[in-house]
């Protein structure tokens, strides 16, 4: 786990986010596997292993889901579509991932919904981070 003290930052950047890009060297420092050695290549894999992990993910939480997953792609070198929408009878809000402009994971019901907010990628493939043991950034 990183302690953050008073008065510490990382890379002159405070709060979570900059803590979390210390997560995969530290792990590995300390015996830990490397984090991002065994990321899944495909959306439909990443988005089964963030169901897998989280009970908010399996059900409802349709919008931690997608952003889980969105995530772990690009950890993984991949970059889905990420998709929020709403349908109006009745009225349904949602937030999925896309692939290639297909639904990853989601019934037929979701071409009912209205696409409001869309983060689509340039290219869907993208270089994979690179971490080295020791290296904290």
């Amino acid at each position: 786990m990183i302690r953050r003290t008073a008065g510490s930052d990382v890379g002159g950047q405070e709060g979570p986010a900059a803590r979390a890009r210390l997560l995969p060297g530290v792990l590995v420092r300390r015996g830990g596997r490397d984090p991002l050695a065994q990321l899944p290549l495909d959306i439909r894999d990443a988005r089964h292993a963030v169901v897998a992990v989280s009970v908010t993910c399996a059900g409802q939480g349709c919008l931690q889901r997608s952003v889980a997953t969105a995530l772990l792609c690009r950890l993984a070198g991949t970059w889905p579509d990420w998709c929020t929408g709403i349908r109006t009878n009745p009225f349904l809000a949602h937030a999925w991932v896309e692939g290639d402009g297909e639904p990853v994971g989601e019934s037929d019901d979701i071409r009912r919904h209205r696409i409001i907010l869309s983060v689509r990628c340039r290219r869907h493939r993208a270089p994979a981070l690179k971490w080295e043991a020791g290296s904290p950034s």
